[in-house]
């Protein structure tokens, strides 16, 4: 097994032999997590076969002046909604004003993941050229492992 999982080796090693013996997976991996924040709570929940949203990565943050989504299957917009709107719009990032637009294929035309990491790349190294930070660092990374290990 990799050292990679400390957690998991430890908590293999205290449960004996028994239940590292290799068995099928009968359940569909799904989670679920709460969180309490200052001024809100947050419930996070995710599945790999929901029924009729396979590999549907989506994030979806709801408020009391509003909600926005995000699907990793429509890269190329965020669907807004404002208090008192009837409906989701949805902010294209192929539209003329979005930072990028000059790089890629006129507006409206659908853009993917792998142009994202070549953003982020551009981003990254641009910061390394001209000697300044770049978001998201080392600590934000951090942070973000840190909530992860929480939800354990």
């Amino acid at each position: 097994m990799s050292d990679r999982f400390p957690a998991a080796q430890r908590a293999l090693k205290a449960a004996g032999s028994e239940s590292r013996k290799m068995r099928p997976v009968t359940v569909e991996t799904a989670y679920t997590a709460q969180a309490a924040f200052e001024t809100m709570m947050g419930v996070f929940e995710a599945s790999r076969f929901l029924t009729g949203h396979r590999n549907a990565n989506t994030i979806e943050i709801n408020g009391s002046a509003g909600s926005i989504r995000f699907d990793l299957k429509c890269p190329n917009g965020l669907e807004v909604l404002n208090e008192g709107d009837s409906g989701y719009e949805t902010v294209l990032v192929t539209d003329p004003d979005d930072p990028y637009s000059d790089h890629w294929w006129p507006a409206g035309h659908n853009l993917s993941w792998e142009h994202a990491l070549v953003h982020w790349n551009h981003e990254f190294f641009s910061a390394v050229a001209d000697g300044s930070s770049h978001q998201p660092d080392f600590e934000a990374g951090l942070g973000v492992q840190c909530i992860i290990d929480g939800v354990k």
